[in-house]
């Protein structure tokens, strides 16, 4: 009767999920690089169920500012700024400044701007993302280069033509707070806060597993209806299909603890020592990190820790503080609708306005 559930039994053998930790999709953070050409970094981690693409924006010691996401590498912040509707100089300034014309950061938007050079239009921008990315074919460029945009940039806020406006005030804020950052007028994220990071759970962890297995099956399909049309057969939906495809992927990641993005030890055999073994088992925290790394600070014990997770229980040896543990009284939140209306209504009896 006191068993706590939360596991499953794949060939005789009891497995659990384990609590994956990553840093928090679809927001800012800046980092200060020691070294290097950037010494200054703005990550978005961009997911919408779909998609999950990383981006960087980096601010070299010149001055320069790049945008990468996706296979796109290195286009300029203004470039791109263009690509997505900024038809003139002054609506890139505006977008990042504001109406400040005293800004300290007017001098790095001006290097930016002048990279612009030929690029007028909004079409001109679009051509130099294609050219970058190395589409051949004239005719296909401007087309090429709006579908990645429209797809893989900032996926989150949208994939319509009407996203791009809203695309373009993100990245306007993330640059802002990257040159704040950079002239010490904030200081950089903190990548440790607990605030910036998420726990996923294992109804997430298999969902990602069932869309990408889900996707493999439909490529095993659509492989096998081709192969039987080139033979002059009219194949039906069962001789295309193997029926033991998706069960075979599911039950394999649960007994190997392979998953998807090549990660490992994501399902862990369950400890039945004593119950608070047990327990212990169910409630494990492990990091994407890789452990071979020092990552001194991802290691350390934060304040933000503190009635989360348990600040004693870690294992020795180079997992120290890369695998912890919920602490006994900590319960994880799961976004539920109720939430997000009652913190909505909240913002708007302060004051706060759509733009």
């Amino acid at each position: 009767p006191d068993d706590p559930g939360g596991y499953f039994i794949v060939n005789g053998t009891e497995r659990v999920v384990v609590i994956v930790e990553d840093l928090v999709a679809n927001k800012v953070i800046v980092d200060e690089e020691k070294s290097g050409t950037y010494p200054y970094v703005a990550k978005i981690f961009s997911e919408d169920g779909q998609y999950n693409i990383s981006h960087a924006i980096e601010k070299g010691k010149d001055g320069m500012i790049y945008v990468s996401f996706s296979k796109v590498q290195k286009i300029p912040f203004a470039i791109l700024m263009r690509a997505l509707g900024a038809q003139k100089d002054q609506n890139i300034i505006e977008e990042v400044v504001g109406s400040d014309e005293d800004s300290k950061f007017l001098g790095d938007l001006y290097i930016n701007l002048y990279e612009l050079g030929e690029v007028r239009k909004v079409s001109d921008a679009l051509e130099y993302i294609g050219k970058r990315m190395g589409i051949m074919m004239p005719d296909k460029r401007i087309e090429r280069a709006e579908e990645i945009i429209d797809k893989f940039l900032l996926p989150h806020i949208g994939h319509s033509k009407e996203a791009r406006l809203l695309k373009m005030h993100f990245i306007a804020r993330a640059v802002k707070k990257l040159l704040l950052v950079s002239y010490g007028e904030i200081k950089a994220d903190d990548k440790d806060h607990y605030g910036n990071k998420r726990l996923k759970l294992c109804g997430d962890l298999l969902e990602v597993l069932f869309r990408f297995s889900f996707r493999s099956l439909v490529g095993d399909m659509k492989y096998n209806f081709e192969r039987l049309i080139k033979r002059g057969k009219v194949p039906n939906l069962q001789s295309v299909t193997r029926s033991q495809f998706l069960t075979s992927r599911l039950r394999s990641a649960l007994a190997t603890g392979n998953w998807v993005g090549e990660r490992e030890g994501i399902s862990q055999h369950l400890e039945r020592a004593n119950f608070y073994d047990t327990l212990s088992g169910v409630r494990r925290i492990v990091s994407t990190l890789t452990e071979s790394r020092e990552n001194f600070e991802a290691r350390d014990l934060h304040p933000t820790h503190w009635g989360k997770l348990c600040t004693s229980e870690t294992p020795e040896g180079t997992s120290v503080g890369l695998r912890k543990n919920l602490a006994i009284t900590a319960c994880i939140s799961t976004e539920p609708e109720f939430m997000e209306e009652e913190i909505i209504s909240r913002l708007k009896s302060m004051g706060v306005t759509k733009k």
